[in-house]
């Protein structure tokens, strides 16, 4: 991606973010404008102890601030809440991205990204079929990676 690109999109993505701040008459302050940064640049799959731990030198970013403004964030569309069946949240940047699914490891946490026309296309075949009309939807398929399948590992409850 292009610097410009990168701009272009920092620019647009803080402007929702503000507007949605804006409308829900709330400050925009340096504590949300460093966390939105953080996200923004991170768009691999993360929790709110990640979060924790890279603002934890931070002092002037508390812990409370980062799970009020992660909640803020899932509000206003920028982030997308998931729960993986770990025991915890995780997040991921939906900003402006493409639609995608995902394939979980049972064992070992993996999570790969893939999209696939055919079963898109199916499940709006199967909507219709009940007389849906779909606005959104999560799949998730849940199994054993190849390296967990190689070494035998068992499967967890």
């Amino acid at each position: 991606m292009k610097k410009q690109d990168t701009s272009e999109q920092w620019e647009s993505f803080m402007q929702n973010f503000i507007l949605f701040l804006k409308g829900k008459d709330l400050k925009f302050t340096n504590q949300r404008k460093a966390l939105a940064l953080w996200v923004f640049n991170h768009h691999e799959h993360f929790t709110a102890e990640d979060l924790v731990i890279a603002f934890q030198s931070e002092r002037w970013v508390s812990k409370a601030t980062i799970y009020r403004t992660l909640s803020l964030l899932v509000e206003a569309g920028i982030l997308v809440e998931e729960n993986f069946n770990e025991g915890y949240k995780t997040y991921e940047f939906k900003f402006n991205r493409k639609h995608h699914d995902h394939l979980i490891c049972q064992e070992c946490g993996k999570v790969i990204e893939f999209e696939n026309k055919e079963i898109e296309k199916l499940q709006e075949k199967v909507a219709l079929e009940y007389g849906y009309i779909l606005q959104s939807h999560t799949l998730k398929l849940f199994g054993l990676c190849s390296v967990c399948q190689r070494k035998g590992r068992p499967r967890r409850p």
